[in-house]
């Protein structure tokens, strides 16, 4: 019996294409992960990779499986109260040198929703959630965005900030606890409809006591550039442990998010934060004072720096990537080494 030729040189078939493996982490306290959410996002990730989190320890246990099964992607559900709290977990567990962490995703679930729009993050409407992460499985995710976060005092997030603006987080969190629950729980899943219940709040509780924090801005390693309205340096390097500023200020934000806009200058970020002190008289800081080491006293300004060190002369409250962290009467802030990735669907090259 003759073989033929043809079964003695046969192609084997093509391995098949290894596509990235993607998990979806739910933030339990969302406003808008409801049972309905869970069950639209089971259709498209893999059995086993979608979590559901609703303690800080169920966000460890995340954190340590993502590392150990080396996902490419991770999506966090939720808002960026929801993300900071994941990413602290993520980078506070063991690895190994060369073990790289995975890239971000944001799935908007959640009140705040500042990494959502810097990325053009889909959302409920129209399936876009699940676009996104089926083009993270599929790896056609167009873009990946550079991100730096900041360490307050041990917790990761690409923006905190002290006074004002987080009292307006902390005024959105009492409302949110009131109205869980109750008949009125819609209002807490819709952020822009608590809006005016929050400013109302807030309003009363800012006319009760004084609206402005007596503060100290310190820099730190690295020193800081001072910056005009424009966004470009105003002088030459101030040293490491200048007093930037001492006096009265509404509020402090730090961000490493790269601003942009008409009324928000670019700013080259990287391995840097921006710092902004709101206080009551509008005028740029005497850099000459600075640079002999004295402080610049009841004056607005925004500079550049690795690192900061803030003190009040009373408890001020304090929000870190858009949630509460209680009141401090001290906070440090530094820019952490290792950045991450964020999935970028906004179009932008990066």
């Amino acid at each position: 019996m003759r073989t033929s030729s043809a079964a003695l040189h046969h192609t084997p078939a093509p391995a098949p294409l290894e596509l990235p493996r993607v998990g979806v982490v739910v933030d339990a306290r969302a406003p808008r992960a409801t049972a309905g959410t869970l069950r639209m996002l089971s259709h498209v990730v893999t059995p086993g990779d979608l979590h559901l989190a609703d303690s800080r320890e169920e966000l460890v246990r995340v954190a340590r499986l993502a590392l150990e099964r080396r996902y490419e992607t991770v999506f966090v559900a939720g808002g960026d109260a929801s993300f900071s709290r994941f990413v602290t977990a993520l980078l506070r567990q063991p690895r190994d040198a060369a073990a790289r962490l995975p890239r971000l995703g944001v799935l908007p679930l959640g009140g705040g929703q500042r990494l959502a729009e810097l990325v053009g993050a889909s959302g409920l409407g129209s399936d876009g959630l699940l676009d996104d992460v089926l083009r993270a499985h599929a790896a056609e995710v167009p873009g990946f965005r550079r991100v730096d976060l900041l360490d307050v005092d041990g917790r990761f997030a690409p923006f905190a900030a002290v006074g004002l603006d987080a009292q307006l987080v902390h005024e959105r969190a009492w409302i949110q606890r009131r109205l869980g629950g109750t008949p009125l729980h819609r209002l807490v899943e819709n952020a822009g409809a608590i809006a005016p219940a929050v400013a109302l709040h807030s309003l009363s509780t800012q006319l009760a006591r004084a609206t402005e924090l007596e503060c100290e801005v310190r820099c730190g390693v690295g020193g800081a550039l001072l910056l005009g309205d424009d966004g470009e340096a105003t002088g030459p390097l101030v040293p490491p442990g200048t007093v930037l500023f001492r006096g009265r200020a509404r509020c402090v934000d730090a961000t490493s998010l790269t601003a942009s806009g008409p009324s928000s200058p670019a700013f080259d970020l990287r391995g840097r934060m921006r710092v902004a002190v709101d206080a009551s008289v509008g005028v740029l800081p005497d850099l000459t004072r600075l640079l002999r080491g004295n402080a610049h006293s009841g004056s607005s300004l925004a500079f550049l720096a690795s690192e900061v060190t803030l003190r009040f002369a009373q408890s001020v409250p304090v929000q870190v990537g858009g949630g509460t962290a209680g009141t401090r009467d001290s906070l440090h802030l530094r820019v952490v080494q290792e950045a991450v990735e964020l999935c970028d669907f906004s179009g932008a090259l990066h």
